[in-house]
């Protein structure tokens, strides 16, 4: 069993992509985070890319961005090999990686690995499901519509992400939203709920694939919440994106959270398969 690094992002995903988009729904988030590499390699200060051969055979690949979390594909449940030659090859290297997030069985045996290896604990984070949507199911729809996001929304939406990051995902690295959101106005990916005058809901459209695109940032502030905004929202972007000629929409949920699953199963969502995250301490 060998494993191979890359440094050129174009050669990984020659490599890697033949193999991931059998299952491109279940790997839309190592392929994003691939092809955003591929079409911004300036963004990330250090960058992991692996794949593991048995003999000539793609049996593993990952994907890394330091400081955030280790992203892995297994061919096989079992996967313990790779796992050890994967968490050995980056201790070797002493790499800042805070934690993993893969489909629960590999998940925890790189938990488990890296414990051993590397002799820090670890702690689980969120229990996620991967939902993927071809034909949107209208709901009841609530009072107002959608709209693009535009530059005169900066602030309020700087706003939400932090309240949104703090909800959600409270143990990822915290920055400066400003530049982040400018962007994504700029792109046109983040879309908003207006009701009688008030912006009362933002989703985002993220992380393109080859046939599918992701839907993430579904965030309803405290005081509009349980007006069915956000489930409105999320169809109408939904359609949007297959309009645009998606075949999929693809999206994570926290499985400790039975609104926003029940609000993505309303509009059609059907759920693929579970992931877990784990923090490394």
């Amino acid at each position: 069993m060998e494993l191979k690094r890359f440094d050129d992002i174009n050669e990984f995903l020659d490599i890697a992509k033949p193999v991931l988009i059998e299952n491109e729904v279940e790997n839309n988030l190592i392929l994003g985070v691939a092809l955003h590499i591929q079409k911004d390699p300036s963004r990330y200060k250090e960058q992991f890319l692996a794949i593991i051969y048995d003999e000539e055979e793609i049996s593993a690949i990952s994907v890394c961005t330091p400081p955030f979390k280790l992203l892995f594909w297994g061919k096989n449940s079992n996967c313990n090999d790779e796992i050890n030659i994967l968490v050995n090859n980056i201790a070797k290297d002493n790499l800042n990686i805070t934690g993993v997030l893969a489909e629960n069985q590999h998940a925890f045996k790189i938990a488990e690995t890296w414990r051993n290896i590397i002799g820090k604990t670890f702690r689980p984070g969120m229990s996620e499901r991967i939902y993927v949507l071809t034909e949107v199911d209208f709901p009841k729809s609530a009072k107002g519509r959608m709209r693009l996001a535009q530059l005169e929304d900066l602030e309020l939406i700087c706003k939400w992400m932090k309240e949104f990051h703090i909800e959600a995902t409270p143990d990822d690295p915290l920055s400066d939203f400003t530049k982040f959101a400018k962007l994504k106005i700029e792109n046109k990916d983040l879309a908003i709920w207006q009701d009688n005058g008030r912006s009362v809901a933002l989703a985002s459209r993220a992380r393109p694939t080859f046939n599918g695109i992701c839907i993430n940032l579904v965030y309803t502030p405290q005081q509009f919440r349980r007006n069915g905004y956000a489930t409105a929202l999320v169809a109408h972007l939904s359609q949007k994106l297959l309009n645009d000629g998606w075949k999929f929409i693809a999206l994570f949920t926290d499985l400790s959270n039975p609104t926003s699953n029940s609000i993505y199963q309303k509009v059609g969502f059907k759920s693929v398969c579970d992931f877990q995250e784990y923090y490394f301490e």
